[in-house]
């Protein structure tokens, strides 16, 4: 929205790409420019960085990832939580999906984020799995219950 049209051309001549997507953060569908990084689809990239967006807002501090931890990783009320934004690419590759089962077994709570709704059933045998259909709602769930936790 900040951005002028010269600046949005430039960026396009980049590579980055207009696609409408519904943001966490303003609850509608909106246009946005994105240019996914190495071996990533812009949908992968839009989830993540919106969700980051989404909990910066509430006031948590996130950090986000593009190798070997997980992809959102942030701390509650002393906990660690990590995020692990799917598309179901990786179910095919066992040796991936253990070695990813392994790392967020670090953390003191984690989920999947599963963006095709087809392979959630399959998320869900492996660990808890939010639908991105009713993301926000489930985020705030998680955060409410975890900070009157606190309280």
């Amino acid at each position: 929205n900040e951005l002028n049209k010269y600046e949005i051309n430039f960026l396009l001549a980049k590579g980055y790409k207009i696609e409408k997507r519904k943001s966490l953060v303003s609850d509608k569908e909106e246009d946005f420019l994105l240019q996914p990084r190495h071996n990533e689809s812009s949908t992968h990239l839009f989830v993540i960085f919106d969700i980051a967006e989404y909990l910066e807002k509430k006031g948590i501090k996130v950090e986000k990832y593009a190798t070997k931890k997980p992809d959102l990783v942030f701390e509650l009320n002393g906990k660690s939580f990590a995020i692990e934004v799917e598309t179901g690419a990786v179910l095919k590759v066992k040796s991936r999906m253990k070695e990813k089962l392994e790392v967020l077994g670090n953390y003191d709570e984690w989920f999947f984020i599963v963006t095709d709704k087809s392979k959630i059933k399959k998320y869900r045998e492996l660990g808890k799995t939010l639908d991105l259909r009713y993301l926000r709602r489930q985020i705030d769930k998680i955060l409410n219950y975890k900070k009157s936790l606190s309280a």
